[in-house]
């Protein structure tokens, strides 16, 4: 059963070599084998790759609960012995580190010294994925602006991201006037997974001279590095750019600007083993977390 979930989470057999450490032969053995005493098929390995039937899906769903109830069940044990132990799977979106109100890395930190025999997974996701893995229990926590549904999950604030109306600036003057941006041959690019609402993204809809959308932050930036865009960037995000890429906020568009609350998500009925508790308590008593 635990190969056959780190098959399914790794997404196939290949990618599950090195985190089973086994070889591809042994691990297509043990999951005929646990196929022979289910008597049904768990997968399909094949040309359109790997993908798992609905009875699949359903016996992973059972090795995920099982998986849970064991780690929290080993984690008291040791707990009884005064050691903590376990993995604990975290999940976070890319370019957090350069924000300056982003206090991650500081929890890591201390957390790694305080629970040297924890096992820390930390994994780059988009904000889509981190909602897939959280819902598969792929991870134990995500770090993320996508809040989802309360019912289920429990988002809890930590910090802020801010973002601004950017243009390249390539004259001495600086960045134009938002109102003469349109004139000037500037259109907007805008994420696809952009969280704006509609009313608002309707507001904007004069600025778009052509229709043009970028996936994730780089690609809005090398459409804005690369001809006549303005985007939204985060402000962090523009100061680590390169020198040549000078990017410079549009005058006159401070009522652009917006800000999106960046979430601890965890969910609300999955057992928790004391080092994943222990680090959810770190991340919500952090003096700079926001309140």
């Amino acid at each position: 059963m635990r190969i056959f979930r780190a098959v399914a989470d790794c997404g196939g057999i290949t990618a599950a070599e090195n985190l089973l450490g086994m070889e591809k032969s042994n691990i297509s053995r043990a999951i005929r084998q646990l196929e022979d005493r289910l008597g049904e098929v768990l997968c399909t390995r094949g040309p359109k790759g790997f993908e798992l039937t609905d009875f699949g899906r359903s016996v992973h769903s059972a090795a995920i609960m099982l998986g849970d109830a064991l780690e929290v069940a080993r984690s008291e044990m040791m707990r009884a012995r005064n050691a903590v132990t376990g993995i604990v799977r975290v999940g976070i979106p890319d370019n957090c580190l350069s924000n300056d109100e982003c206090f991650v890395n500081d929890v890591l930190r201390a957390y790694m010294v305080q629970m040297p025999e924890v096992e820390l997974h930390l994994h780059i996701l988009s904000s889509e994925l981190l909602r897939e893995a959280l819902e598969e229990r792929r991870i134990h926590l995500a770090i993320n602006s996508l809040r989802l549904v309360p019912q289920r999950y429990e988002n809890e604030i930590l910090f802020k991201e801010h973002f601004r109306l950017y243009v390249k600036a390539e004259t001495p003057e600086g960045a134009p006037h938002l109102a003469q941006l349109r004139s000037r041959g500037f259109s907007i690019v805008l994420r696809e997974d952009e969280f704006l609402s509609d009313d608002w993204s309707k507001s904007l809809d004069w600025l778009r001279n052509r229709k043009v959308y970028a996936s994730g932050l780089e690609a809005v930036a090398t459409l804005m590095d690369s001809g006549p865009f303005a985007g939204f960037l985060p402000t962090h995000y523009c100061r680590q750019l390169k020198i040549n890429q000078i990017f410079q906020e549009v005058n006159g568009a401070a009522d652009l600007r917006y800000e999106f609350p960046f979430y601890l998500t965890y969910e609300r009925e999955r057992p928790r083993a004391f080092a994943v508790q222990s680090l959810i308590r770190q991340f919500l008593l952090h003096p700079r977390r926001v309140k």
